[in-house]
């Protein structure tokens, strides 16, 4: 050790490390995106939208991107591209694959149809008696039949009322071998009926006990139904019942017409009536004296028909008064209910600020007296102290 003098000879120092644990040393650093570095994320859809009908013309091979000046006679400083157009054969294939699957999705819409229209014909032929609920409520039905057949009704009627009323309940066994026998089986029986009744009620109420049943049941939803499907399938409303009836009634409308000129005309004091004309038909002269009694009417009803037109002004002046009261009052009653709310609110506030007080109060109450108590403590303390210093002098 001597022939070394540069060594130091004191104790041996290790550094530790400046991480925690090994683990961390591999780890992904987070760091904070810099604001002053742009950083564009590249969009491979809108790439392939914009360059995906261009083609690279002239020699590839020659292009130069190195931007060096004697490199522009020795080739390209960049690719040359031209738009690629589709040939014939290529746009009607496309246009003939198009149109098939138009026509697969066409395809598939009529047999979504007609399956929508085989299973409604089924529901109208079945109405029902083939659904879900009608075969577990015809299951019940026949379950109850057969429990009401293993029923002993005559032990029943012997049984007293007050046993009757109030049957006790019954014990569930996983067998039915298993069960214990009860002496002529009353109990058993009458908790089995009282079991049946209740179903039985339940059931009535699913499904309504006749047709006038309120509530929603399944006879209210079958009823509708029924009448859906009747509207649908009705032959009363068919559209060629309804066109022939639109053209009687166009037909009837242009013969009133008719006659109605035709009465006109017939009167005896119309200027466009021909002169030594034959004398009118009975029907003719019908049709104008009835005319006549309403123009008679009208005519009878002109004083009135003036007063009502001076004083419409006056109403109409007054009905937009009134919708105008009745806007303030809106609005009136608006801002009440707004001031309401907010007096109910500043009421909420001043109770609010009247426990937070009483709160506050009772706090400082608390701590005057502890202070009070240290003051004491402290005060008994120092002159306990000042008795000790005053025996030591």
């Amino acid at each position: 050790m001597d022939s070394l003098p540069d060594l130091d000879q004191g104790p041996e120092v290790f550094e530790t490390s400046d991480v925690e644990s090994v683990d961390n040393l591999g780890g992904q650093i987070d760091e904070a995106p810099d604001a002053d570095i742009e950083q564009n994320l590249f969009n491979v859809n809108a790439a392939h939208n914009t360059f995906e009908e261009n083609t690279l013309v002239g020699q590839v091979d020659l292009v130069d991107f190195s931007g060096s000046l004697s490199a522009q006679n020795l080739g390209q400083n960049t690719y040359y591209t031209r738009k690629w157009t589709e040939t014939r054969s290529q746009r009607l294939a496309r246009i003939q694959r198009e149109l098939e699957d138009i026509q697969a999705e066409d395809d598939d819409e009529k047999a979504s149809v007609e399956t929508l229209r085989e299973t409604l014909e089924a529901s109208v032929a079945s109405r029902g008696s083939n659904g879900y609920h009608h075969q577990k409520i015809r299951a019940t039905f026949a379950q109850i039949e057969t429990q009401l057949k293993d029923l002993d009704f005559s032990a029943l009627a012997q049984c007293p009322p007050e046993t009757q009323s109030h049957p006790k309940p019954l014990e569930k066994h996983p067998h039915p071998a298993e069960a214990p026998k009860v002496p002529g089986g009353s109990d058993l029986e009458r908790g089995s009926i009282l079991g049946l009744e209740s179903r039985i009620t339940d059931l009535e109420a699913a499904i309504g006990i006749n047709e006038l049943s309120p509530g929603a049941n399944v006879r209210v939803h079958l009823r509708d139904l029924d009448r859906k499907v009747n509207v649908l399938y009705n032959p009363e409303h068919e559209m060629a019942a309804i066109k022939e009836t639109v053209s009687q009634l166009n037909s009837e409308v242009e013969a009133l017409a008719k006659n109605r000129r035709m009465a006109q005309l017939a009167l005896p004091d119309n200027p466009r009536a021909p002169q030594g004309r034959e004398p009118a038909s009975p029907s003719a002269s019908m049709a104008s004296s009835v005319f006549e009694k309403k123009v008679d009417s009208v005519y009878q009803r002109l004083d009135e028909i003036d007063t009502i037109k001076a004083r419409l002004p006056a109403v109409i002046a007054r009905l937009r008064s009134l919708h105008e009261i009745h806007s303030d009052l809106a609005g009136a009653v608006t801002t009440v209910g707004e001031v309401d709310d907010m007096l109910s609110t500043l009421r909420r506030d001043l109770d609010t600020w009247n426990s937070n007080l009483n709160t506050v109060k009772t706090a400082f109450k608390v701590h005057a007296e502890a202070f009070e108590q240290r003051s004491q403590r402290i005060e008994a303390e120092l002159q306990q102290m000042e008795a000790r210093i005053d025996a030591l002098l």
